[in-house]
């Protein structure tokens, strides 16, 4: 994997654990899907 590639699935990790923070925050009634969401990375 080149550096560029890394660097981009880096920037889409980052933004999906902002996302998965922010949506934690609001939708709490639902832990499972949060917590399958950590586990599946």
């Amino acid at each position: 994997m080149s550096d560029r590639t890394r660097s981009i699935v880096t920037r889409l990790v980052l933004a999906g654990m902002v996302l998965a923070g922010l949506s934690g925050c609001v939708i709490e009634e639902r832990p499972y899907y949060h917590h399958h969401y950590w586990y599946h990375y």
